[in-house]
Parts: C-alpha cells; sequence; structure tokens
C-alpha cells in the first residue's frame, strides 16, 4: 500500500514539474513577441511582515518637538524603607512604575540611619506632579531636571526606516523576476541583510518613541544621621587624606635615599681619603712656617755720639 503511495506521489511531482517547464516556454515565447520582459512581470505582493512604506517622518516634521526629559531628586527622610514604599505609589499613582530600586540598611536594621535610590518611571506629561509628589516624600536637597531634544534623530530614524523598506520591497520583487538559483541566492542574501538593518532600525525608533513618551526620577535617600555622619566625616576625611598624602611622600623619600645610598658610599670610599691626604698636607706646610730661622740677627751698631765743637776728632786707630 504504501508502495503504491508512494508511486502515486512521484507521478503528480512529475506532471508537476513538466507543467511548470512547459509554462516557462510558453511565457518565454510571450515576452519574447511583446517586448520588454520587466513590462509583463506582475508586482509581487509585499508580505506582511514588510508593511508598505508610510511618511513616517511627516507627522514629526509638521508637528512639536520632540523632548525626552529627566529629572533628579535627593530627599532626606526619617524612614528609609516607608519612603521608599511612598516612591512606589506616586509612580502607581501617576500611571508609572519604578524601574530600579536600592535600600541600605545596617546590621541591626536600623531604618533611621539607611540609605537608598529608587528610580521612578511616569508619563512624560506627569513629571510635573511628580516631582511635586516627591519632594512631599520627605526634605528636598537637591533637584535637577534634564530636556533632551531628540527630533533630529527620530527625523532621521524615520526616513531610514522609510528607505528601507522600499529596499525590501524591491528586492522582493527582485527575487520575483530572478530565474536562476544564483540570482535567487544572492538576491536573498542581500534581503535577508536588510530586514535585519530595518529590525535595528525599528528598535531605535521604539526606544526613542519610549523615551519621548515616559519621563525618568532619579530620586536619592538619606536619613538625618547619614548627613549628618557625612558632613562630620569632612574634616576627618581629609586629616586622612592629608596623612596619605604624607605617608607617601615619605616613602618616596625613602626610595630615593635607598636608591642613593650605594652612590653616596662610593663617593666616600673616593673623596673622604683625598680629603685626609689634603688636610695632613695643609697642617704639615703649618707647621714648617712655624719653625724659627737659625740664622742670628746683626748685632746694632755702636751710636755715632757726635763731635763737639773745637774738639779734634778722635784717631780711628
Amino acid at each position: 500500500m504504501n508502495d503504491q503511495r508512494r508511486g502515486i506521489g512521484a507521478v503528480v511531482l512529475g506532471l508537476a514539474v513538466g507543467l511548470a517547464l512547459l509554462g516557462g516556454c510558453s511565457g518565454g515565447a510571450h515576452n519574447t513577441a511583446g517586448g520588454d520582459p520587466a513590462d509583463n512581470v506582475p508586482e509581487a505582493p509585499a508580505p506582511a511582515s514588510a508593511p508598505q512604506p508610510s511618511d513616517l517622518s511627516g507627522d514629526v516634521t509638521q508637528g512639536e518637538r520632540q523632548i525626552a526629559r529627566t529629572a533628579g531628586v535627593s530627599l532626606v527622610v526619617d524612614d528609609v524603607m516607608a519612603a521608599a514604599q511612598s516612591l512606589h505609589d506616586v509612580a502607581t499613582g501617576l500611571g508609572g512604575w519604578v524601574g530600579t530600586e536600592v535600600v541600605s540598611l545596617p546590621d541591626n536594621g536600623d531604618v533611621s540611619t539607611g540609605s537608598g535610590s529608587v528610580q521612578l518611571v511616569v508619563p512624560a506629561d506627569q513629571l510635573e506632579a511628580a516631582l511635586d509628589q516627591v519632594a512631599a516624600v520627605g526634605q528636598v536637597t537637591d533637584r535637577k531636571t534634564n530636556a533632551e531634544d531628540v527630533t533630529e534623530q527620530v527625523v532621521d530614524t524615520a526616513s531610514r526606516i522609510k528607505t528601507m523598506r522600499a529596499s525590501i520591497d524591491r528586492l522582493q520583487q527582485l527575487m520575483a523576476q530572478s530565474g536562476s538559483v544564483a540570482e535567487i541566492a544572492a538576491v536573498e542574501s542581500d534581503l535577508t541583510q536588510r530586514q535585519a538593518e530595518l529590525e535595528s532600525l525599528l528598535a531605535v525608533q521604539k526606544s526613542l518613541d519610549h523615551r519621548i513618551a515616559t519621563a525618568t526620577i532619579e530620586v536619592s535617600l538619606r536619613t538625618p544621621t547619614v548627613v549628618e555622619r557625612d558632613q562630620a566625616s569632612g574634616f576627618t576625611k581629609m586629616l586622612r587624606e592629608s596623612g596619605q598624602v604624607m605617608a607617601q611622600a615619605a616613602r618616596v623619600l625613602v626610595i630615593v635615599i635607598a636608591a642613593l645610598l650605594p652612590w653616596l658610599a662610593l663617593a666616600a670610599v673616593i673623596f673622604v681619603p683625598l680629603l685626609l691626604v689634603r688636610r695632613r698636607h695643609r697642617r704639615g706646610r703649618s707647621a714648617t712656617r712655624a719653625v724659627p730661622d737659625p740664622t742670628p740677627e746683626p748685632a746694632p751698631a755702636d751710636p755715632v755720639v757726635p763731635a763737639e765743637a773745637g774738639t779734634p776728632p778722635a784717631d780711628p786707630a
């Protein structure tokens, strides 16, 4: 029974191949007689996965600027856990959610000495309301907001998506017109690459849409005890850093001295004997100058007495 079914299947397959070959030959003859083959090829319908291109950039350029907003708030609270729960309520009450939450408590579980951070994601048009409600949770010590204009990125991404979809449609038409296996393989490879690029652009567009539609608020939580401890530790931190600098300088000085010791020892071996010899030489010269000359000094001459007037000079004999 199975052999009979296989035989029938082979016959049907052979008939289908023969009909396809006959259809190709008659189509070739009709194109030769009618003119350009491209004029007689029907357009291939676009698949459901690649919708027809639309003017995605028209609404962006004609509408308002596309702004992505973020904010940051620093709060001083008495209870970190209770403040984190209040921030949860703020986000969900405005139609948003909590992105990330980090709460640090000491080992004894004292909530008055903890700290933490909570990221809120709310609709963009609810940003101001969210900031007001966040400020009511504790004492605001710092607040900042940021608005980034992403209109050019949105327009550029939409234009590239439109161009990529048109390119995919052309490749699909070429695949329908290709006859040989090599041509089909080449077109299919290029088509796969274009579809991957389109998926990447669609992901970028989705991310931009999310940044525009929502606003992110980073909330930092600290207790008064932590704030006072941080302020009191400022002077201690400065002293500690000064001590570290001095210790580093001392280590550098020790290294320099250790590097110079061999050269200092060599200089001492060479110059100390020279200094000793020179000192002995100077002492010898000083002693020679101190010895008196043994040559006797000449006797002083007799004083000459002037002769009186009228007195004959004495006979020298």
